[in-house]
């Protein structure tokens, strides 16, 4: 997809090659796969694949999962107020008095 937003209506192995050797991927553990993915688009529109794909994540359902994902915003707002706490502590004891005691 790089190489067609980039101008190349039908990529070549070089292509991909220099792509993924710019973001330091070992090409050559995946040589096989670099001829197998060409093969298989061989022919095949770029544009009309992406719509295709689009189209089917469009329709995919959510499922339950996620979740618990706000425990670091609370930890966080206890943090701050143990933080705000202290220092109003702090600035008691150096006036000499607080206000229970």
């Amino acid at each position: 997809m790089m190489a067609v937003l980039g101008g190349k209506a039908t990529p070549t192995k070089e292509d991909i090659v220099n792509i993924l050797s710019a973001i330091g991927s070992d090409t050559k553990a995946i040589d096989a796969d670099i001829d197998r993915l060409l093969t298989s688009l061989e022919g095949k529109d770029i544009d009309k694949l992406i719509e295709d794909g689009m189209e089917k994540v469009g329709v995919m359902t959510a499922s339950a999962g996620g979740g618990g994902g706000g425990g670091a915003a609370a930890a966080e707002k206890t943090v701050e107020k143990k933080k705000e706490e202290s220092s109003e502590e702090e600035s008691e004891k150096d006036m000499g008095f607080g206000l229970f005691g």
